[in-house]
């Protein structure tokens, strides 16, 4: 047997295991990459638990305080009733509900269109639901709490304006902060401002003064919101008036769009948008 052959025979064999590793490392490689999307999966779900349980840990507490201030206005409601003689009808309930139905949908309106705040079409969904976290308890849950202060008859003669300086207030977040403020450090920094944006400004201009006791409103945590937004099938357990109000829209749209001017301020509002960056 030749040396050459010898030789041949070394580097095909030798050839033959570096291909063989060459498999098995790029084997591995797919096993470790496959393991790793399992565990990024894990953690996912992992973290959807925990905010879902934050959330309705603070909901539950929340909703325990509203229940309370809720029975003592309903007390205070029965205690006058029957000092007058007088009770509600059937008619009364109905008129109660579409007005609440109506002053929700008047800030859903407003809101979106500050969202959609710009004529190259950019919307603000973050800015949204940072609003929300203070309207919810400051303005929903009053409303469907039964507190006729905050119940609204028709669009608010500021409604434009205030739409306008949202609008202007997104177009100044987005100039100065690059992140969402679904970013957790974005949300800290700027979802204080947009509380005291509501409370010192918007809607001191819909109800026409300051509320007293808005400083004692406790703004809903991120985590709240962000289970509001994703997990919309628990709605109704952990955010219940919230959830209630939303379903009175639903039920007395017809009656609302015809008698909140909420159409037309959709029209004008949608002529004023801002350009963009």
């Amino acid at each position: 047997m030749s040396l050459d052959y010898e030789l041949s025979r070394f580097v095909s064999r030798k050839t033959a295991l570096v291909s063989q590793i060459k498999s098995l490392e790029v084997e591995f490689q797919a096993k470790v990459l496959k393991i790793e999307e399992e565990l990024e999966k894990l953690d996912d779900a992992h973290g959807r638990i925990l905010i879902g349980m934050a959330a309705y840990k603070s909901q539950v507490e929340r909703t325990a305080r509203g229940s309370l201030r809720r029975a003592e206005r309903k007390i205070a409601e029965l205690e006058k009733q029957i000092k007058s003689g007088g009770s509600k009808d059937s008619h009364d309930v109905d008129t109660s509900s579409i007005a609440k139905g109506r002053t929700l949908a008047i800030f859903d309106s407003i809101l979106f269109n500050i969202s959609n705040w710009s004529t190259a079409g950019d919307t603000a969904p973050d800015f949204e639901l940072a609003s929300q976290a203070i309207l919810f308890p400051a303005v929903y849950e009053q409303v469907m709490g039964g507190d006729d202060e905050y119940l609204l008859n028709a669009i608010p003669p500021a409604a434009l304006e205030i739409i306008r300086r949202g609008r202007e207030w997104v177009k100044h977040l987005r100039q100065e902060c690059e992140r969402s403020l679904m970013d957790p450090g974005a949300w800290n920094s700027y979802q204080p401002a947009v509380v005291k944006w509501w409370l010192d400004d918007a809607l001191p201009l819909i109800y026409g003064e300051r509320g007293s006791g808005w400083d004692d409103i406790e703004s809903f945590a991120q985590q709240e919101m962000i289970a509001w937004r994703d997990f919309p099938a628990n709605r109704a357990l952990s955010f219940p008036l919230i959830f209630d109000g939303m379903e009175t829209m639903k039920r007395y749209h017809t009656e609302i769009r015809e008698t909140s001017g909420i159409s037309e301020l959709d029209k004008l509002a949608l002529q004023t948008r801002l350009d963009p960056l």
